[in-house]
């Protein structure tokens, strides 16, 4: 048997009460590949992508929030119970886990595994959540529950955008450093809404070039 591959691990988190929409699926897939070929344009490397796995949460968003509170602890809720029920390994250090949650607003962005127990930092796991998972899947947003998205996370070229930004967090050198944000809004770390009008610095493809997910 060959070795596992490092892969980003995309994944879906779907409370009770909340349908998966068709499609889903693909559209994530689809998104995380594209984000992948303008890495391998960007840096002459780029990552593989696992399929994408579901874990569909026993507790509704209203349950979720009375337990665990706002923002990131519901992510860090159902990134749990999606290690509990066997769909993710948390601490699988050549795994990428990034969610994309569905029914409620529940955090997002990046932080490194060591929040999770886990003995390595990078790779660390990221989250989108809300209207914005929505716009990934160019689905209105309000037609979800969800209000309109301002203007710079509006349409679904900007939900990838934020998908491969956060990549660069979860990356970064590969050991305990991710990718800093700068002040240049034609640069990932930074201006991701332009994305894919955007690139990496000469420094940050020299960082990147340490991270074992990036062939």
């Amino acid at each position: 048997m060959s070795e596992m591959p490092y892969a980003v691990q995309p994944w879906i988190a779907v409370v009770c009460g909340v349908d998966l929409p068709p499609g889903a699926e693909q559209a994530i897939q689809s998104a995380f590949e594209e984000g992948a070929r303008w890495w391998r344009e960007q840096t002459g490397r780029t990552f593989e992508v696992a399929p994408v796995v579901v874990h569909r949460s026993p507790s509704s968003f209203d349950e979720l929030l009375a337990r665990h509170g706002e923002t990131n602890n519901i992510w860090f809720a159902l990134q749990r119970e999606a290690h509990d029920c066997g769909v993710l390994d948390n601490c699988d250090a050549k795994r990428a886990h990034y969610m994309t949650a569905l029914g409620g607003e529940m955090g997002g962005g990046m932080v490194g595994s060591e929040n999770f127990g886990c003995a390595h930092v990078l790779p660390g796991k990221a989250a989108i959540t809300g209207g914005f998972a929505y716009v990934l899947l160019a689905l209105d947003p309000a037609r979800y529950g969800h209000p309109a998205q301002p203007w710079f996370a509006s349409e679904r070229r900007q939900a990838i955008g934020a998908l491969m930004h956060e990549l660069g967090h979860m990356l970064g050198d590969g050991v305990a450093h991710p990718l800093d944000h700068t002040s240049d809004d034609r640069n990932l770390m930074f201006g991701w809404w332009n994305w894919p009008d955007v690139s990496f610095t000469r420094e940050q493809i020299g960082q990147l070039s340490g991270s074992p997910f990036l062939k």
